[in-house]
């Protein structure tokens, strides 16, 4: 085994409890940001302790008359959380502003014709009139903005003479006015501290599914690392005779590419079927590399729980606590949204477990030994016949076995506003297949292509535009690694082509995309290992996303 191999073992089965993932390319951005939310979210949360938690209106003292106003005994008590231990009485009235001016009213028109209405707060002090008894009431203090509830009008004072509403704080002599209403209007409750760590929770959330969405698997760190030293590579081609590179078509490496180096085609065996060399399998072989084994635990998992908790916190209280007709809103918005998400992310991730653990659980056989009925096989894939060669546009293409291109032009559009939507419209498109042959090192199996639903040919070989033109290309290459779930058959006669050497095993089976029982044939550029880079564990995958999808049903319940 060489070096890269040895250390592709190694990293894939000595996977912890937990592992630290940074995300790769564009991810860093996500990741970047996603912190820095946190960190806004943490200093906004610091920030709302010093603003003071004030109690709702409805618990306050009700005082309608000069009477009540002059025999209550106003009993002080402890005042809540960012009053540092001060003492004091609330209270709601409707009195009569007998000095000052408490609010300027005045309309202004913008450039398209509307009118804007604006309040604003005049005198800091105001004197005011319950009947016979008289205080001065003062705004801005405690560290809480002015809430104030007014009509929209224009050019109209409120100020003397003019009966409010009036949710006030009693301190001793001091009269805090904390929030006004403009008669018979509702007072609005004071939200503040409330405000600013909802907002606190909101961005903490908000980072939490942004690093959620850019934490890559375990696994794929280490594919990554190994990966990283190839390069792009060319497609081979067979003319019937013999080998060669194209000098016209090149794969980058993608994520479905080859982890480790593929054999070159001067090692291929010149049976075709026959095992190569010494008939060892191929490096990328699961029974050389093993079975891989990922973090139970990544920030994947965590974030998307952080996400789903502080959401269930967020929700519930806005349910629960003071707030205003848009936060009532959010919040009874917010209980569906978050079941949604919490149920999305559940069937995503056990989809795609299932999907992923098929190929674990399923054992990868060799080609010189597979038996007939359901297999696995990972391999390379080589020419059976002469491969095929295409054009799209200006560019050609050689040493394929498989493609499918297609050409889009952009159509745009203007709606009864004026404003233009542009959208990319299918104009041409060709598919073509051929059979090849997996081989895996120790042998080599002809694949039935057309009896699979569709080929997975990973990412797209090339892309390019002209004007209002684009054009897609994909391919499955000579040379490239491939996976296959399918079915192992006996070739029939005119299966065998002529000369065959049925001395070799594997020359007298074929592989088939039949649909197994219990899974889903499937064909697809990449091996084992590369398919399974997107792998977590069974915990990230199942049993967070459940716990997190029941925990989105408590603001129902709460």
């Amino acid at each position: 085994m060489d070096k890269d191999a040895a250390e592709l073992r190694q990293s894939s089965i000595q996977h912890h409890f937990f592992e630290f993932t940074f995300p790769h390319k564009w991810g860093r951005i996500g990741y970047v940001f996603g912190l820095l939310l946190f960190i806004i979210a943490g200093l906004l949360f610091l920030s709302s302790l010093s603003i003071p938690d004030v109690i709702q209106t409805a618990d306050a003292e009700s005082i309608t008359t000069s009477t009540e106003f002059d025999t209550s005994d106003f009993e002080e008590q402890e005042l809540g959380k960012g009053f540092d231990g001060q003492t004091g009485a609330y209270f709601t009235t409707v009195a009569t502003i007998e000095s000052g001016k408490m609010i300027e009213r005045y309309c202004t028109t913008n450039d398209e014709g509307e009118t804007q209405y604006h309040a604003n707060i005049v005198d800091s002090k105001i004197q005011f009139a319950i009947g016979t008894s008289a205080f001065t009431g003062t705004w801005y203090t405690h560290n809480l903005n002015p809430e104030y509830n007014v009509a929209n009008v224009c050019d109209e004072d409120i100020g003397s003479g003019d009966d409010v509403r009036l949710f006030v704080l009693k301190q001793g002599e001091t009269f805090t006015i904390l929030s006004m209403s403009e008669y018979p209007s509702e007072l609005p409750e004071v939200t503040q501290r409330e405000n600013a760590q909802r907002s606190a929770m909101m961005l903490m959330s908000l980072g939490a599914l942004i690093l959620m969405l850019v934490t890559p698997p375990s696994l794929a760190k280490n594919i990554r690392k190994v990966r990283k030293e190839r390069t792009k590579s060319a497609s081979i081609i067979y003319d019937g005779n013999g080998y060669s590179l194209s000098t016209k078509t090149f794969r980058n490496v993608d994520n479905q590419d080859w982890i480790l180096a593929p054999p070159t085609f001067d090692s291929w065996t010149p049976t075709k079927y026959g095992p190569d060399g010494d008939g060892r399998t191929i490096a990328e072989h699961p029974t050389t590399i093993g079975t891989p084994h990922p973090a139970t635990f990544t920030l994947y998992s965590i974030c998307g729980s952080i996400f789903v908790l502080f959401n269930v916190w967020l929700v519930a209280d806005l349910n629960a606590r003071d707030t205003d007709v848009i936060g009532a809103f959010m919040g009874d918005l917010g209980k569906y949204i978050l079941v949604l998400f919490a149920l999305g992310w559940t069937l995503t991730s056990i989809r795609k477990w299932k999907l992923l653990h098929n190929i674990i659980d399923t054992p990868t056989s060799r080609v010189r030994s597979v038996a007939v009925g359901s297999a696995e096989l990972v391999g390379q894939v080589r020419p059976y016949s002469s491969t095929l060669n295409f054009s799209v546009g200006s560019r050609s293409y050689d040493g394929v076995v498989s493609f499918h291109w297609v050409e889009e032009e952009e159509r745009c559009s203007k709606n009864s506003d004026g404003k233009e939507s542009c959208s990319w419209h299918t104009v041409a498109s060709e598919s073509q297949q051929s059979n090849f042959i997996l081989h895996d090192g120790s042998g080599g199996i002809l694949v039935d292509v057309g009896s699979w639903n569709e080929i997975d040919m990973g990412d797209r070989l090339d892309t390019w535009r002209i004007g209002k033109h684009r054009w897609t290309v994909m391919t499955l290459c000579s040379g490239d690694p491939v996976y296959a779930l399918g079915t192992v058959d006996k070739r029939t006669l005119d299966e065998q082509e002529a000369g065959l050497d049925t001395s070799i095993p594997s020359a007298n089976i074929i592989l088939r995309g039949n649909r197994l029982e219990g899974m889903q044939a499937k064909i697809a550029r990449g091996t084992e290992f590369s398919l399974l880079a997107g792998l977590r564990s069974t915990t990230e995958s199942v049993f967070i996303p459940i716990i997190m999808l029941f925990a989105s049903i408590i603001p129902f319940i709460w």
